[in-house]
């Protein structure tokens, strides 16, 4: 009798610690999928700010544009000079 009360004692504390073992296994995988959402969600962002925000090549151009800029302004400041 107190080997079958033992059996069935340790049977449920096995089926007790199973069913929170299974409950956080549930909690991480609820969690890693929200995660992986946030994840997917900040590449799209990056990407979206990659490609909205200037380049690299659109600076040269802009620096190109800006020198030739200051250029025509020492030209015409030589030739205010010069009247």
């Amino acid at each position: 009798m107190e080997i079958e009360l033992l059996k069935w004692l340790v049977v449920s504390l096995i089926g007790v610690g199973v069913f929170f073992l299974k409950r956080t296994v549930d909690q991480l995988d609820k969690q890693l999928v929200k995660l992986e959402a946030t994840q997917l969600s900040q590449q799209v962002n990056i990407q979206t700010i990659k490609e909205e925000y200037l380049h690299k090549s659109d600076f040269k151009d802009f620096k190109v544009e800006l020198r030739t800029m200051f250029e025509d302004l020492k030209l015409d400041i030589k030739s205010l000079r010069q009247k």
